[in-house]
């Protein structure tokens, strides 16, 4: 027991174990609350190491203001003061009740989602889900997970592209992280509403992205810029990436004109290719064919081209070597058809030589 008036696990079930717990002043400790306390303590022991790889911690909730917390490296039960213990409780309460109330509403299982808050006993933002365990309508506890934000509003509130910036809000019109009002959510214990910020540009914003809540793009005319929309599932939270136009246009320009680059790039390229194809396909086998015309209309018949080719070139090649084929073996004949007749001529005038003499 403290000199506060709660009840404290000792530090050295945190040594063995991860786990803190903190109950309430003023709490009854009856066999019930007991025996509720030494079943979560042992599935704390269970589940939180096998749950510790997705999520951060692991803790139950009483009716009777008594938490249990498996925190591997957070000592919270420790070193949380009333204020923190009473708001982590607090959480499990419907948002119509300032303090936490217990009536027939927690029949229903159904899990709760916090507003983002400051936690000072960790030093960082974070929120959190419960979800009430029910035996027989009757509500006997709440298992919950806190998420740590500071590395997603870290993320969120620095842009990596120039003029551009991102707004986390809550669909209630609570802002959760903006580059502008990160000291006012602080202060307000992010609990800042747009309204509260006074900003024009802001409402317009939260306005047109709870009208157009299904489009995954908004057009800002009024802001002269488009908004790109993200539900957050779960906390049904909406990440908002504004972009202004004019860096739109010059990145749509700066785009353009690379395309323009790389096509006329392309377009010289296939110039070359179709040029060479041209030269070595086209033109050399119908400048040999020219020449080898050359050489038949002299007299040279022995021709004889590449005739593999399936193309047109390749048909007209083996065309022209039958052709050439064909004139070579006429020639041939004339040639010897030619050395007969001279051998006759020869024998004829030998014939009338030997008679006119």
């Amino acid at each position: 027991e403290r000199d506060d008036g709660s009840i404290r696990l000792r530090g050295r079930f945190f040594a063995s174990s991860n786990i803190t717990g903190v109950i309430g002043k003023y709490v009854d400790l009856n066999d019930d609350l007991q025996r509720r306390l030494v079943i979560g303590y042992e599935m704390l022991i269970q589940y939180g190491p096998a749950w510790q790889n997705r999520f951060t911690n692991l803790y139950i909730t009483t009716p009777e203001h008594a938490i249990l917390i498996f925190w591997p490296g957070k000592p919270w039960g420790l070193n949380a003061n009333s204020w923190e213990v009473n708001a982590k409780l607090a959480l499990n309460a419907p948002d119509t009740d300032p303090v936490l109330t217990l009536d027939d509403r927690r029949a229903e299982r159904k899990a709760n989602w916090s507003t983002l808050y400051f936690d000072y006993a960790v030093n960082d933002w974070m929120v959190s889900v419960t979800e009430p365990v029910n035996l027989g309508g009757q509500y006997k506890l709440s298992v919950g997970h806190d998420m740590l934000l500071h590395e997603l509003i870290e993320r969120t509130i620095s842009s990596r592209i120039g003029g551009t910036y991102n707004i986390l809000l809550r669909d209630d019109g609570r802002l959760l992280a903006h580059s502008r009002f990160m000291d006012a959510i602080q202060a307000q214990n992010g609990n800042l509403s747009i309204a509260t910020a006074n900003d024009a540009q802001l409402t317009r914003i939260f306005d047109l992205v709870k009208k157009y809540a299904q489009e995954a793009i908004i057009d800002n005319s009024q802001d002269d810029s488009y908004l790109a929309v993200t539900r957050l599932k779960g906390p049904g939270w909406y990440l908002v990436t504004v972009f202004p136009k004019t860096i739109i246009a010059a990145r749509a320009f700066l785009t353009a004109r690379l395309i323009f680059l790389l096509g006329v790039l392309a377009l010289l390229v296939e110039i070359a290719t179709t040029f060479f194809v041209l030269r070595t396909q086209l033109a050399r086998p119908l400048n040999s064919l020219m020449e080898a015309t050359n050489r038949i209309a002299t007299g040279d018949f022995n021709i004889h081209f590449d005739d593999q080719r399936l193309d047109e070139i390749g048909r007209l090649a083996r065309s022209f070597n039958t052709m050439s084929e064909e004139l070579s073996a006429r020639e041939s004949a004339l040639s010897e058809r030619s050395a007969k007749l001279a051998l006759l001529n020869q024998q004829l005038e030998r014939e009338l030589e030997e008679r006119k003499r």
